[in-house]
Order: structure tokens, then sequence, then C-alpha cells
């Protein structure tokens, strides 16, 4: 019985670790996405801006 429950909290623990892994790389891609993002929104505000200033 104690042999169960020793195997039951390992494998528990190897999920929980590898879940954490998975999730710590979604975020480090994620953060990736939106600085592309917003860097691709800025570089479009700046055009945007320099445009109107050519019309003034």
């Amino acid at each position: 019985m104690n042999n169960d429950v020793d195997i039951i909290k390992f494998t528990t623990s190897i999920i929980m670790g590898t879940t954490s892994v998975v999730l710590g790389i979604f975020a480090i891609w994620l953060s990736n996405k939106f600085n592309n993002n917003s860097s691709s929104a800025l570089e479009k505000i700046k055009e945007l801006s320099n445009e109107i200033k050519i019309l003034h």
C-alpha cells in the first residue's frame, strides 16, 4: 500500500514538473510573439507619422 502511494506521488511530481516546463516554454514563446507584434505596430505608427508630417 505504501509503495502505491509513493508511485502516485512520484508520478504526480513528474507530471507537474513536465507541465511546469511546458508552461514556461509557452510563456517565452508568447512573450516573443507579443514583442514581435508590438515592434511591428510601432514601425507602422512611425511610418504613418512620417506620412502625416509630409502631408503638412
